[in-house]
C-alpha cells in the first residue's frame, strides 16, 4: 500500500495494545448520552466511570470522550425539543471534572494536556454544541413584551428587536456564504485527493472506511457516496477500479485509521464546515421568522 493510504495497517495486525481507538472513545461518550437521555444521569459521572474503565486512558482521551458526549446530547436534546428557539441548556461533560474525579492531579494532567487550553470549566447548564450561533438567535429573538409595546412610543423596543433581528440575519448570510465558499474549495481538495489515491494503488475499500471512521452518521455517508461517485466518473480512475468488496470492508473497518492522513482530515473538517452551515440556516430561518412577528406587530400598530 502506498504512504498516502489511510489506514497504519490494511490486513496486517491492527492497532497497538497501548493505544485506545477512537471508536472506544465513541462507544464511551454514547453511553453516557445514553445514561443522561434514559435516567438523567450527569455526563461527568458517566464519563468517570468510562474513563476508569480504560486502560491507559489519558486527558487527550477525556477530552474527546466530552466533546463527544456533549455534541451527542445537545443532538438528541435539539430533536426532542420545542418550540421557536428550541435551545437545550444542560449540564456539560467537563474535562477537568472528569480527570480531578478520577484522582488525577494536575502535574499529571499536564503531561498529556493537548495544545488547546480546557483549563476553565464551563458553567452549569451552559450551551455545548452550537453556543454562538444559538447564542445570536437567543439575543436577537427576545421581543418586548406585549403590554410594553402597546405603551411604547415611538415604539422603540420593537424597531430596536427589528433592528437586531436584521442585523443577526445578515451576521448570518454572511457566515453561510463564506461556509459554502469553504465547502466548495474543500470538496475539491477531496475529490481530487480521492483520484489520486486510487490511481496510487489504494484501495477503494480504503477510501470508504476512512470516511465512514471520519463520520459515520447517515449524512455523513450520504456525503461520501456522492464524492466517491463524482470521482469514478473520471475514465481513468474507472479503469483501475472494481467494485467494492464486502469482505475486504468488514476486515479493514476492525483496524485503526491514520487519522492524521490527508483523506481523514479533509473529510473531517468538510463535515464540521457543512454541520455548521446547516446550523447557521436553521438559525437564520428561526431569525427569519421572529422578524415577521415583529414587523407584523409594528405594521398592526402603525394601522391602529
Amino acid at each position: 500500500m502506498s504512504s498516502f493510504g489511510a489506514f497504519n495497517a490494511l490486513l496486517g495486525s491492527g492497532t497497538s495494545s497501548g493505544d485506545i481507538s477512537p471508536e472506544r472513545l465513541d462507544i464511551a461518550a454514547r453511553r453516557a448520552v445514553q445514561n443522561y437521555m434514559q435516567s438523567g444521569a450527569p455526563l461527568n459521572d458517566s464519563i468517570v466511570k468510562e474513563a476508569e474503565s480504560l486502560r491507559g486512558v489519558n486527558r487527550d482521551h477525556v477530552h474527546r470522550i466530552c466533546a463527544a458526549a456533549n455534541q451527542g446530547t445537545f443532538g438528541a436534546l435539539f430533536k426532542s425539543a420545542s418550540g421557536d428557539t428550541r435551545v437545550p441548556t444542560f449540564e456539560v461533560a467537563d474535562v477537568d471534572t472528569v480527570m480531578q474525579r478520577m484522582g488525577v492531579t494536575k502535574t499529571a494532567q499536564a503531561a498529556t494536556a493537548p495544545t488547546q487550553d480546557y483549563s476553565s470549566a464551563p458553567p452549569k447548564f451552559r450551551r455545548a454544541l452550537g453556543e454562538q450561533t444559538w447564542g445570536k438567535v437567543a439575543s436577537a429573538a427576545k421581543l418586548p413584551e406585549s403590554a410594553k409595546l402597546a405603551h411604547a412610543f415611538p415604539l422603540e423596543d420593537a424597531l430596536q428587536a427589528r433592528s437586531s433581528l436584521k442585523a443577526a440575519m445578515n451576521k448570518l448570510s454572511a457566515d453561510l456564504g463564506r461556509l459554502e465558499m469553504q465547502e466548495q474549495e474543500i470538496s475539491g481538495q477531496i475529490l481530487n485527493k480521492i483520484a489520486q489515491a486510487l490511481q496510487d494503488g489504494n484501495a477503494l475499500e480504503e477510501v470508504v472506511v476512512c470516511f465512514e471512521k471520519a463520520d459515520s452518521s447517515e449524512e455523513g455517508a450520504k456525503v461520501a457516496a456522492e464524492l466517491i461517485s463524482t470521482v469514478m466518473l473520471l475514465a481513468p480512475v474507472r479503469q483501475k477500479v472494481a467494485s467494492l468488496n464486502g469482505e475486504v470492508l468488514d476486515q479493514l473497518r476492525s483496524f485503526e485509521v491514520d487519522t492524521g492522513s490527508p483523506l481523514y482530515l479533509s473529510f473531517s473538517v468538510l463535515r464540521g464546515i457543512q454541520k455548521e452551515a446547516a446550523e447557521n440556516r436553521l438559525a437564520k430561518g428561526l431569525l427569519v421568522e421572529q422578524y415577521k412577528t415583529v414587523n407584523e406587530f409594528l405594521v398592526n400598530h402603525v394601522r391602529a
